[in-house]
C-alpha cells in the first residue's frame, strides 16, 4: 500500500534492487490455492532460529500492471501463517532461502518500530509508560550512586 508497481519499475530502471511483499488479492490467493502440490518446492531456511524452517515455495516470473518487465515472484507457504507470503523482487540472483531470511529480518525491524510507536500511542495503557519511566529513573539513580561511591 506504500508504493505502486510503476514506482517499483522506476527503481528497476535505476538499477536499485528491491524486495517487498505483494498484496494478497482474492485473485492471487485463489491462484495459490489452485496451484498443484507438485509445483511447490520445499526449501530449508538456514541460520534462522524459528519453528517453521522448511517452507514450500514457487519461484517464477510474472507480469504486473504498470511494471514494464517481468518481475520475480516468490510465493511462500508453511511459514507459520494462515495465508501465504508473496514476495516480489527484481533480484534475480539471490536464492529463495536467502530472500525469505532477509525479508524476515526486515519484518523483525519493522515490528520493533511498530511496537515502539504503539507504546506511546494515546490509547495505550499508562501503566506500561510508568513502568518504563520508573525503570529509567531507577537506572539513572543507581548510576549516579555508583559514580559518587567510586
Amino acid at each position: 500500500k506504500l508504493t505502486t508497481y510503476k514506482n517499483l519499475s522506476k527503481l528497476n530502471e535505476m538499477k536499485i534492487t528491491f524486495i517487498t511483499l505483494r498484496r494478497r488479492t482474492p485473485k492471487l490467493l485463489q491462484e495459490v490455492a489452485n496451484t498443484p502440490y507438485s509445483a511447490w518446492r520445499k526449501i530449508e531456511l538456514r541460520n534462522v532460529a524459528r519453528k517453521f524452517r522448511t517452507p514450500k515455495v514457487i519461484d517464477k516470473k510474472v507480469n504486473l500492471n504498470d511494471y514494464r518487465v517481468n518481475i520475480r515472484q516468490v510465493m511462500v507457504k508453511d511459514l507459520g501463517h494462515d495465508l501465504p507470503t508473496i514476495i516480489i523482487t527484481n533480484d534475480k540472483k539471490t536464492s529463495c532461502s536467502e530472500l525469505i531470511s532477509r525479508y524476515a529480518l526486515r519484518m523483525l525491524i519493522e515490528n520493533s518500530i511498530s511496537e515502539g510507536i504503539d507504546f506511546f500511542h494515546n490509547g495505550a495503557l499508562s501503566s506500561s509508560v510508568a513502568i518504563r519511566i520508573d525503570f529509567d529513573v531507577l537506572v539513572t539513580l543507581v548510576g549516579q550512586a555508583a559514580y559518587h561511591i567510586l
